[in-house]
């Protein structure tokens, strides 16, 4: 008895023993676990102060604070969003004018310009005898059918007269995704071959949205960090969708450019069918329009194809649009720059956290609404 008495005895010394050691060991890990994550905040913290610092370009240039109920405010501009939440005033639905809406993704909205400085203003305030409507779909892959049927829609439901739309270059990149399905369809191998690109970047992009709008422009650490990961993609030639920039690349990526154009001639045609008229107007990019621009983006090892700064991707979708379809090349209210005119002072350039060479600014959206109203855009 005394025996297993004091095998009991050893047992539980033995047991107290090893706990107290697991207890001390975890307290040690623990310690050090601390002492990490502690050590990781006081740097990342020294890094942001650092970025904050050294940073000289406003890491929120395109992010929006809201200013009112219905207004944004952004670095270069205030932009207001009417009750149907359209970057435009309340529409006046009783009016018996001709009605124009207005159709694009971030030029349309006013990115770079602001409310009141935007070529949908500019042509507003010039065409009185017209009510003038800005349907900016931000974010939107404009020519994807999705957002097609949405612009019949909306041209049904407001009953237009005309459907301008302001066409970015890079709203091409994002059809390779239709592009694809075809060429499957068709069995077009060089197609689908050719255009298999940038749709794991595309995915990357949507899995980190989330972290994203939660940091960008509100830590410079993150932003800084953004910028320079995206800088790269950009010179190994993504756009900031994710997609390749095949628009740089037109004549290496005609079928995407004629598939472009194809579906404008259906919208165009779709449109005629409800009593409206489609007008495209062309939107260049800024090493197109000044040559002091085309070298900084050279100095920063973008690349593009010969004869792509003197208006060449523009001048394969015009080659592939139907004669009914009204098309203006803004290349062209430009003339006269090119030689002159250095990086920024028609687009934005250097303002924000990526290399950007599609927004025109104040002075670059007034030059395109001088430009088209000089040409009568609307009869």
């Amino acid at each position: 008895m005394d025996t297993i008495r004091s095998q009991i005895r050893f047992h539980r010394c033995f047991s107290l023993s090893r706990q107290s050691s697991i207890a001390a060991r975890s307290h040690v890990v623990m310690k050090a676990v601390t002492f990490n994550i502690v050590a990781l905040v006081v740097v990342l913290l020294l890094f942001e102060v650092g970025a904050r610092v050294s940073i000289t370009y406003n890491p929120d240039y395109y992010m929006g604070i809201k200013t009112s109920a219905s207004c944004i405010h952004y670095p270069y501009g205030e932009i207001c969003l009417n009750t149907e939440g359209y970057p435009d005033d309340e529409f006046d639905l009783a009016v018996s004018k001709p009605r124009v809406g207005y159709f694009g993704d971030s030029v349309c909205f006013g990115a770079g310009a602001g409310r009141g400085y935007r070529v949908t203003d500019s042509l507003k305030a010039h065409y009185k005898d017209y009510a003038h409507f800005n349907f900016s779909l931000l974010g939107s892959n404009v020519l994807s059918e999705p957002t097609v049927q949405k612009i019949r829609n909306v041209t049904g439901k407001y009953k237009l007269s005309y459907v301008v739309y302001l066409m970015n270059l890079n709203d091409i990149p994002p059809l390779v995704d239709e592009v694809k399905a075809l060429a499957a369809t068709s069995q077009s191998a060089r197609i689908e071959n050719t255009h298999r690109n940038g749709f794991w970047m595309v995915d990357i992009k949507r899995l980190f949205k989330p972290i994203d709008d939660l940091l960008r422009g509100k830590s410079y650490l993150y932003t800084f960090t953004r910028n320079k990961v995206k800088e790269r993609l950009t010179v190994a030639g993504y756009e900031a969708s994710g997609y390749k920039a095949i628009e740089l690349f037109p004549s290496a990526n005609r079928e995407v450019f004629s598939y472009a154009a194809h579906k404008i001639n259906v919208l165009a045609q779709d449109l005629r069918s409800q009593g409206a008229k489609l007008i495209v107007v062309l939107l260049p990019y800024e090493m197109q329009v000044s040559a002091h621009a085309a070298d900084v983006y050279r100095r920063l090892h973008i690349h593009w194809e010969p004869g792509f700064e003197t208006d060449s991707a523009q001048r394969v979708i015009v080659s592939d649009l139907h004669p009914d379809v009204r098309v203006f090349d803004a290349y062209y209210a430009f003339d006269g720059q090119r030689d002159k005119a250095t990086a920024g002072e028609y687009f934005v350039y250097d303002k924000g956290d990526k290399i950007d060479w599609n927004h025109p600014n104040r002075a670059g959206h007034r030059l395109i609404a001088e430009y088209l109203i000089k040409l009568k855009i609307l009869p």
